[in-house]
């Protein structure tokens, strides 16, 4: 197999799996909304993810590759949705 197609398929799986994982963190979003309350909901998590992910996006940029800017992009707004609707409800 060529070495280029399978650098070119394991950046697509990487990427679709991250940004599957990225959109998945927007269902506690919408569970904090629908239920207008933060329950047992731990913020700390989310802080530093959304740090790691900076530092994802950073990187990503520094070196121009869209690998890994979409997923980090993705995962910082999915983190900050949780964080933001978090004190929104947080009573």
């Amino acid at each position: 197999m060529d070495p280029d197609f399978i650098e070119f398929l394991i950046a697509a799986v990487t990427m679709t799996l991250s940004n599957v994982a990225g959109l998945s963190v927007f269902l506690q979003t919408r569970k904090i909304i629908k239920m207008q309350k933060t329950g047992a909901v731990a913020v700390s998590p989310f802080y530093f993810m959304m740090v790691t992910n900076t530092f994802w996006l950073l990187y990503g940029l520094m070196r121009q590759d869209p690998v890994l800017i979409i997923p980090a992009a993705i995962w910082m707004a999915s983190v900050g949705s949780v964080i933001f609707v978090y004190y929104m409800y947080k009573k």
